[in-house]
């Protein structure tokens, strides 16, 4: 038999195993396919090894990186469940009863039947070389990074913790050491403030734009404020229901933040930043800007009128007396458009109740779109059908001043029946004498 054109098997019975099959010759043709089959998987192991490194490598979170693991073991094992899947019964069954390969001697020389052993071994040097390559490209700048982070934040006793309101996105920092009275916060300048500034500059906008951050004596005290509410603050201030943005000196924490959460940081006056007013995200605007904002004007489509959102509270007595001038009358659909306090409380409206999800964005702007359509007719029996469904939408809620509503009876006060009932959102005209 001519053993460069054929493979050879042998059959044999072995106790507790069945019959195995073991393979006695290779032909030169299997030999060559087996060689280069082995080539192929050693540049996969080695490709998979260098990219999955460097995919590991630049996962942050824990769940992430067990799930890519995962994810980079079940590449691994798809060849075998490819064989599993799409093998023929008989074939598998072959597989499974083979014998490991042997090594044999003829005539005092090693003929290796397979070459199995030294597979494996330039599969395990390639796989050691490609995580070597893998970590001296990736691994070894990161640590570096690291090392010099740590040094910078922790060397020479620079102990201290950082938080951002979410707010405010005003920073607030802290010792976590032991006070010393010489350098106690806000007293001195301890030698943490330039690498906190330095590091709230690198963040790539994680902790804002506002570099200087405010500077507090306790740690538990600055963990306090980094998670008080928004309304909370604004009460504790106890603002005045009047603009304060333009008498900030430059460069004050406050204007930086209000710049920062409006994108422009060149705007220095409650004029410049009016259209932030209604992004429902605004309360630190609103809150040094309530007048402009139209917190104290009942018309100025500005619903968000508690203190959790920005406004002072004292701005609630100027919004009930700004109700005393409108008129007891609808205004007209063409009055309606050119009314900004109307356009921008229904794009509000919008903004603020349809962020929870794509499906209430999408209803709460059927209902705008009918309202600016048909305008205080939208109020009417005939078009109340059409409303898309939602849980907070009423002609009820619209018509008698909600919290966190558009005041409609403002705007049509005969549609909301003002005129039979006393209602709070009402102009006062309706029901005088």
């Amino acid at each position: 038999r001519d053993n460069n054109r054929t493979s050879t098997f042998s059959s044999t019975e072995q106790e507790g195993f069945g019959k195995r099959v073991t393979l006695a010759s290779l032909s030169t043709a299997r030999s060559v396919f087996v060689v280069c089959v082995t080539i192929c998987r050693i540049l996969v192991a080695l490709l998979l090894a260098i990219t999955g490194c460097i995919w590991l490598g630049k996962t942050v979170e824990l769940e992430a990186i067990v799930l890519n693991g995962a994810a980079l073991s079940f590449v691994t094992e798809v060849d075998e469940l490819c064989f599993k899947v799409l093998a023929p019964s008989v074939s598998q069954a072959l597989q499974q009863s083979l014998d490991p390969l042997e090594e044999k001697c003829y005539h005092g020389r090693r003929r290796v039947l397979s070459p199995t052993a030294w597979m494996h071994g330039c599969i395990a040097g390639f796989l050691f070389a490609g995580i070597l390559l893998s970590g001296l490209c990736l691994a070894g700048p990161l640590q570096q990074r690291l090392n010099s982070l740590s040094v910078a934040i922790c060397g020479g006793n620079l102990d201290f913790a950082i938080g951002v309101n979410q707010d405010s996105q005003l920073v607030y920092t802290a010792e976590t050491w032991a006070f010393d009275s010489t350098v106690m916060w806000p007293n001195g300048e301890p030698r943490e403030v330039p690498m906190v500034r330095s590091l709230i500059g690198t963040t790539g906008g994680e902790l804002g734009s506002v570099r200087e951050p405010v500077l507090m004596e306790r740690f538990d005290d600055m963990k306090q404020r980094v998670n008080t509410p928004f309304g909370t603050i604004v009460a504790e201030h106890d603002f005045e229901c009047d603009d304060r943005l333009g008498s900030l000196p430059s460069g004050s924490r406050t204007l930086l933040a209000i710049q920062y959460l409006a994108g422009n940081v060149s705007a220095a006056t409650c004029s410049e930043l009016f259209t932030g007013c209604f992004d429902h995200r605004q309360k630190l605007l609103r809150s040094n800007c309530p007048v402009t904002c139209g917190c104290s004007d009942a018309r100025s489509g500005m619903f968000l009128t508690d203190a959790e959102f920005g406004c002072p509270p004292l701005c609630a007595s100027a919004s009930i007396e700004s109700l005393q001038a409108p008129s007891c009358s609808d205004f007209s659909l063409e009055e309606l458009r050119a009314t900004h306090g109307w356009v921008a409380g229904w794009k509000m409206m919008v903004s603020f109740h349809g962020r929870f999800s794509q499906s209430d964005h999408q209803k709460w702007q059927q209902l705008a779109d009918l309202f600016m359509s048909e305008g205080c007719g939208a109020l009417g029996s005939n078009s109340t059908s059409k409303w898309p469904r939602l849980a907070k939408a009423s002609k009820d809620r619209l018509c008698r001043s909600q919290s966190s509503m558009l005041n409609v009876a403002v705007f049509c006060p005969e549609a909301c029946a003002c005129t039979e009932f006393s209602q709070a959102g009402c102009p006062k005209s309706c029901h005088m004498g």
